[in-house]
């Protein structure tokens, strides 16, 4: 299982079902979708970061802590205010706030590795997971292709036409 999720399979196709509950959100509808371009890389950031901590924390029960606490380590870009703040006022644990504002945990750790790879800091994940930054980088831009390539604009975002109903003759 371990190497599965190393290998990118796993875990990808979780990260996929993430970016595209996004895709599903905001298709066919163009006033939602022009809300992020403004942060689209912010978003993308922080559907990567959550992709990367999902494949770290996969063979634990801290997947779905490690996502949230992912997701809100860039909501300080989002909503333009102190990432403390922010935490403050949501209602999230004391597990994910350490590890969103302090690394600390497994969580924090995991984190710490995604935001390492993020920056493309070889020696610190060479830190942090010894022997690992080749599958680390792979497993980031597998993950980014995909996020951007969904959140890519297409001329198909016009509002979808209602199917048109076909009432059967009988003969």
């Amino acid at each position: 299982m371990a190497s599965e999720v190393f290998r990118g399979r796993r875990s990808f196709v979780d990260a996929e079902r993430v970016i595209f509950g996004y895709e599903l959100l905001y298709r066919g509808r163009p006033d939602r979708a022009t809300a992020f371009d403004d942060h689209t890389d912010e978003i993308i950031r922080g559907v990567v970061r959550a992709g990367m901590v999902a494949a770290l924390l996969s063979n634990t029960d801290s997947v779905r802590c490690g996502v949230t606490a992912a997701l809100l380590s860039v909501a300080d870009h989002l909503y333009d205010a102190p990432i403390g703040e922010l935490l403050d006022e949501l209602p999230v644990g004391d597990a994910t706030i350490g590890a969103v504002l302090h690394g600390t945990g497994p969580i924090g750790e995991a984190l710490d590795m995604a935001r390492a790879c993020e920056r493309d800091d070889r020696v610190a994940l060479e830190q942090l997971a010894p022997g690992r930054y080749a599958e680390f980088r792979a497993l980031r831009q597998r993950l980014e292709d995909t996020a951007r390539r969904t959140f890519q604009p297409t001329e198909a975002a016009a509002v979808p036409e209602p199917a048109k109903r076909v009432t059967p003759q009988l003969t």
